[in-house]
């Protein structure tokens, strides 16, 4: 076993750490969303140069990234698809699209190879900085998906958070994905400790306007140690298992009871109609639902994914 500061020292060699033992691995529960594919996740680098005061991957994972050689991850793509029959792929990384020439390199080796054209692989990005450039090349090395973490639409806390960009910005990486041919998968949080029903409207309102093919909206969950959590702590608007005792906090359900006058329910439901507004939109299941006629599986797998969804917003899971 590896000791705990292998993973996170920022001088470690990821190029050292053997491949996953998946024969050990039932790899029949790792699919791909759409399609039901077997799908292998392969973590590319680590670390977030990014000041996103409500993540805790820079205390993590370190400010400075590392990378694996290209020549590495296509290694592992390689045996996936050799050894496992694995053909699809998740791209892990805190921040993938950090640079530019690595993503080329990684691009280049698979459209140069004789896996090009055999597998898919989806990856998450910043907005900003990015090129329309990378993602053409991503689109062309396979690239399926490209999930985007917005967090949120409005300026006034996208400054706060210190995310780095702007709405603005948020279109142009979704017009330009968009342009490339690659869907989007966009993620925003609610539940900021300065959030108002007016900024959450903006937010509603730039997810339309983004209109994402893919979407996710997460009521924020203040990790411990992060300035989301002091914020949220000074506000008294956490849990009172959480700040008395902290080292069990180990949920993925937000910890908050509220923001100022919007109490955790009224962010529940908010979530819950904007996902629902935004998913049963005739147009939008149509757009989806008509280009996998040809691929059964596919559509029985958007069907299915589609029914689970709406059961958990209605149901309240």
């Amino acid at each position: 076993m590896f000791h705990k500061t292998f993973f996170t020292s920022s001088h470690v060699n990821l190029d050292d750490v053997p491949f996953p033992a998946r024969d050990l691995m039932d790899l029949s529960l790792y699919a791909r969303p759409d399609t039901g594919e077997p799908m292998a996740t392969i973590q590319t680098s680590r670390g977030c140069y990014g000041t996103c005061n409500l993540c805790k991957t820079p205390k993590i994972a370190g400010v400075k990234v590392i990378f694996r050689k290209p020549e590495s991850v296509f290694a592992e793509i390689e045996e996936c698809y050799h050894v496992y029959g694995i053909k699809a792929f998740f791209f892990r990384a805190d921040t993938f699209t950090s640079n530019e020439q690595w993503i080329h390199k990684l691009c280049d080796l698979i459209i140069a190879s004789n896996l090009a054209g055999k597998i898919s692989f989806a990856a998450n990005s910043r907005v900003k900085p990015l090129q329309k450039a990378t993602l053409q090349r991503m689109k062309e090395a396979g690239c399926f998906v490209i999930a985007f973490g917005y967090d949120s639409g409005s300026d006034e806390t996208l400054l706060k958070i210190r995310k780095g960009a702007e709405t603005i910005d948020n279109l142009r990486a979704a017009n330009w994905a968009r342009q490339v041919g690659l869907p989007v998968y966009g993620f925003f949080v609610v539940g900021y400790p300065w959030e108002t029903k007016m900024l959450l409207a903006q937010t509603r309102k730039h997810i339309f306007k983004l209109n994402p093919d893919y979407l996710e909206i997460h009521i924020a969950l203040p990790y411990w140690g992060t300035q989301l959590q002091v914020l949220h702590n000074q506000s008294g608007t956490l849990e009172d298992y959480v700040v008395n005792q902290p080292v069990f906090m180990d949920n993925l359900e937000s910890s908050i009871t509220g923001v100022r006058n919007i109490t955790i329910d009224q962010l529940r439901n908010y979530r819950k109609y904007t996902l629902l507004a935004f998913y049963l939109r005739p147009k939008y299941l149509y757009t989806r639902l008509v280009p996998t006629i040809k691929n059964p599986r596919a559509t029985l797998s958007y069907i299915r994914y589609g029914w689970k969804l709406i059961s958990n917003l209605l149901t309240g899971k």
